[in-house]
């Protein structure tokens, strides 16, 4: 399944939390980070919430999604998070978590200069390991799978 910008809008169950793009950009500022177009729709659609459906694949593996992060939650990141809590080569303001899985898996977007908007899954073991990388998060969003269509 390929969510394209037409139906994001129906990707979450959404909380009661709703968001306009003022306040998007407010954090966007604040992180100094521009969201790619499709996570803002998320945002103002449901800002935070399960998505339907919440599996997306990466090569041979499959990986659930079980919610996504609120504003609020995305800007007090840095709260929660230590350099130690993400995989080499990233620091805390390199990577911005937008979701998690139902263990302790984090899918971010990074920040850094050199792969600016590459999405990717890091699980924390003894340490941080990347399990899953897309490009962009276009290809994030087209890695759903739809287990209605099987």
């Amino acid at each position: 399944m390929s969510l394209k910008l037409g139906n994001i809008e129906n990707l979450c169950e959404c909380s009661d939390l709703t968001t306009s793009l003022d306040e998007i950009k407010e954090v966007e500022s604040y992180l100094n980070f521009s969201f790619p177009l499709e996570l803002r729709k998320i945002f103002e659609t449901c800002n935070g919430g399960k998505p339907i459906p919440n599996t997306i694949s990466y090569k041979d593996q499959i990986f659930a999604i079980n919610y996504f992060f609120s504003l609020t939650e995305i800007k007090n990141y840095k709260n929660l998070y230590d350099d130690e809590s993400f995989p080499n080569g990233y620091q805390q303001l390199d990577l911005i978590p937008f979701a998690y899985d139902m263990g302790n898996g984090t899918f971010a977007i990074s920040n850094k200069p050199k792969d600016c908007g590459k999405v990717v899954f890091f699980y924390f073991e003894e340490k941080a390991v990347i399990y899953g990388e897309w490009d962009n998060f276009n290809e994030f969003l087209s890695s759903f799978i739809d287990k209605s269509q099987n």
